[in-house]
Order: C-alpha cells, then sequence, then structure tokens
C-alpha cells in the first residue's frame, strides 16, 4: 500500500535524477498526494505515474526516471516502491483535466511540484482503462463518498478523446464499479 511519503519521496528522486522541478501524477498517486482519507484499496499500487511537465519531449526524461527508479531497478527492491515514467497521451482525460489540477508540493521534496489530477478525472482515466484493479478503485472511492456517479457522468459528458472506449461500454464498467461484481468484457 502507497503512502503520501512514498510519493513524496519518489517525487524528490525523480527530481533530483532529471534536474525539473515540475512533474503531472496521473494515477493512483495523484489521490494519494491530494486526499486526506482514502480507503486502503484506493492505495493499493507499488507506483506512481508521472512525466515532467513544461519540456518539448516528456516521454524521453520519462524513460530516463524509469531506467533509475522504475520497476525491478534497486530503488524498487530498496523501498519496494517506483516510478513508472509515462507521457501525456497515457491517461485517457475529460476535457478541461489540466484546469482541475491540483498542486502537492511538501517540505520534504523542496523544488518538487506534482500537479495531481482531480480525482474525478482520475476515476475517469481509470474508467477508460477498464481494468480489474481500476474498477476496484471506483468502486471503493464511490462507495467512501470520494466519487459521485452524478459528477463522473457529468466527466463523461465532456470525454472527446478518441481513445476512449464506446459510451456503453464506458456506462456498463460504471455500472460495475457502483455495484460489487467483475468487469464487464470491452
Amino acid at each position: 500500500m502507497l503512502k503520501r511519503a512514498g510519493v513524496t519521496h519518489m517525487l524528490r528522486a525523480s527530481g533530483a535524477i532529471l534536474g525539473h522541478g515540475v512533474f503531472v501524477l496521473i494515477g493512483s498517486g495523484s489521490a494519494i498526494a491530494t486526499q486526506k482519507r482514502l480507503p486502503a484499496a484506493m492505495m493499493l499500487t507499488e507506483e506512481i505515474d508521472i512525466y515532467p511537465d513544461g519540456v518539448p519531449d516528456p516521454k524521453d526524461l520519462s524513460e530516463v526516471v524509469t531506467a533509475a527508479i522504475g520497476q525491478g531497478s534497486p530503488f524498487h527492491k530498496t523501498f519496494g516502491y517506483y516510478v513508472d515514467g509515462v507521457g501525456p497521451e497515457t491517461a485517457t482525460l475529460p476535457d478541461g483535466w489540466r484546469d482541475r489540477l491540483i498542486t502537492y508540493t511538501s517540505p520534504e521534496a523542496p523544488g518538487v511540484t506534482a500537479l495531481c489530477l482531480e480525482i474525478t478525472d482520475l476515476a475517469i482515466a481509470k474508467l477508460c482503462a477498464g481494468r480489474e484493479k481500476d474498477i476496484a478503485w471506483l468502486r471503493a472511492g464511490l462507495h467512501a463518498g470520494l466519487l459521485t456517479r452524478t459528477r463522473i457522468e457529468e466527466r463523461l459528458a465532456v470525454l472527446t478523446d478518441p481513445r476512449a472506449p464506446a459510451p456503453d461500454v464506458l456506462a456498463s464498467r460504471l455500472d460495475a464499479a457502483a455495484q460489487s461484481g467483475h468487469v464487464p468484457p470491452a
């Protein structure tokens, strides 16, 4: 289970490796960094998904971070968590998501800022990914009252990314998250 201190540690390490101070945090780490109380089911991850913001080709720098402190690295083996360097295209997000980013800073990571997805935008990304672990994350968020079906549906209405699954697939996945059970096939 990843905690905020682990997110901060990985951000600090990423900043030191790249000499860069601003990262977009797009996975579960966004919620871990910005939410006060999360159910354990929403913290069941070993990694943060980040890319450096404001650079011409973030994918190249993301690969450097992944090589240094990614899955299977000595960093991962030592601390039990790792950084997955990704790119802006990794997550399927609703229109306007950048306007809703939440800034996360910590005194334990001076000079490093994470721009974190707002929790409903993160829910949309997880709904689009549609893996069992994503549906379980959504289910926990809905049951804890951190997410609402109404707000998710509002964001789905402004999801114009052509990579997004069909609306009926997304609706079926949301139904599955709102109940117990397994993810319906895509």
